[in-house]
């Protein structure tokens, strides 16, 4: 989803008190940039000559508080993605049962964003901003990384790589896997000691140090990890091929899905994903309001919620390819959205095996809901989705039944096409 577009140059922490910071409007320039130390020149140097990146200059910092990144992050956003955008996401998130009802999206995204963000590098701005509360090592360790995206926007030119681009959501997670698995492996290879690796990865993952609080979803959590772990393990394997320079072509030939992420063989031959279009239903009389590629690893996280994960991972391995529509539409003066998950599956096979699993928890292929409605899977042949609506966007009330949103969807996945 649109969290690439403000989470990708991030340094994560699990070491802020989960407070939550109050909303409020800030700007990028209200607080003063400091420019370049000695000694933050020459860990830029030291970094730059074991990347294998000469610097072409230094990079101004920016020391704020949770307050004023919050103001940031919100910037960033208002900056890098098209109004309405993370609204539209939160209620396909909504529908597809992997955040509550009761949440904001945006306001969720971006405040958890500030409990765990330690660093940001903006290439718009050109310039990284550090939360005030660190101190020591922890300090040197978030500069650090923030460098090496300062690098690789040097080198390669973060801002059009990593722009919002409509409908491609999956393109855009697989490139911020990219960016943030190079900065995570670039470290922990020149930290050369075991236990400061773990020491640095417990601090990319709040998963794994400090819980995340009760109401963020898991999926937004693992959504935020996942740069930095499914990422680092990526770019692990474009080294082992051909040192650094095997890593900075991947900036020259990005990778274009999170299946080449999560399977490198498939970024090795360039494996494409398969292009799913869904029409408009004619049973909804709508037009879709959103439409947006969702991918192997969303897929993946998605169906953890439902079953196992070592089970999710075998059933999305045999994603091809998909679509992601939402529709928003009044009834009865009341606002109402539907959304389907439409999927191409590399093989009838595969979308058997995927079928199967789910039936451990979709029985009858339907999830009942009390809010939302039903959640139904359906699989046709390699084809297979999931769908709910429609509901009322604000109670979740809804009058569908399983056999009636089985019937839209059965009629989006036939009607789909795949290229």
């Amino acid at each position: 989803m649109s969290a690439a577009a403000l989470t990708l140059l991030a340094c994560g922490s699990s070491s802020s008190n989960g407070e939550r910071p109050a909303l409020r409007p800030s700007t990028a320039a209200e607080v003063a940039a400091v420019p370049m130390t000695q000694e933050g020149r020459e860990l830029l140097n030291e970094l730059a000559t074991f990347r294998e990146l000469s610097a072409k200059g230094g990079v101004a910092s920016v020391e704020l508080n949770r307050s004023e990144l919050l103001g940031v992050l919100q910037q960033i956003a208002a900056e890098e993605l098209p109004p309405g955008q993370l609204k539209m996401e939160g209620e396909a998130l909504r529908g597809l049962g992997l955040i509550p009802f009761s949440l904001n999206w945006e306001e969720l995204l971006l405040v958890e964003l500030t409990r765990v963000v330690q660093g940001l590098y903006s290439p718009r701005h050109k310039r990284l901003f550090i939360v005030d509360d660190l101190e020591g090592d922890a300090r040197s360790e978030v500069l650090a990384h923030e460098f090496v995206h300062a690098l690789q926007d040097q080198h390669f030119d973060l801002r059009p790589l990593m722009a919002h681009a409509p409908g491609q959501s999956d393109r855009q997670q697989a490139r911020s896997h990219l960016v943030e698995g190079d900065a995570v492996f670039t470290l922990d290879k020149r930290s050369k000691a075991a236990a400061r690796r773990e020491v640095a990865r417990e601090r990319e993952q709040p998963a794994s140090g400090e819980p995340a609080p009760n109401n963020v979803p898991r999926f937004l959590t693992n959504s935020l990890m996942s740069p930095y772990v499914v990422g680092e393990r990526f770019v692990e394997a474009l080294f082992a091929e051909q040192g650094f320079n095997g890593v900075n072509r991947a900036f020259r030939e990005l990778p274009e899905s999170t299946e080449q992420v999560l399977h490198f063989s498939k970024y090795q031959s360039r494996e494409r994903a398969l292009s799913v279009t869904v029409p408009v239903s004619p049973a909804l009389g709508v037009t879709w309001v959103n439409q947006d590629t969702f991918g192997e690893l969303s897929l993946r996280l998605m169906l953890s919620e439902f079953i196992g994960e070592q089970d999710a991972k075998e059933a999305a391995a045999g994603w091809g390819g998909d679509q992601l529509v939402l529709a928003n539409m009044t009834l009865a003066g009341k606002e109402f959205a539907a959304v389907a998950l439409v999927l191409a599956m590399d093989s009838s096979a595969e979308a058997a095996e995927l079928a199967t699993k789910v039936e451990t928890a979709f029985r009858g292929g339907c999830l009942d809901r009390e809010r939302g409605g039903p959640l139904v899977f359906v699989r046709d042949g390699a084809r297979a989705g999931f769908a709910a609506g429609p509901y009322e966007t604000v109670s979740g009330r809804s009058q569908a039944t399983c056999s009636t949103v089985e019937a839209w969807l059965l009629q989006a996945v036939a009607t789909a096409t795949v290229k």
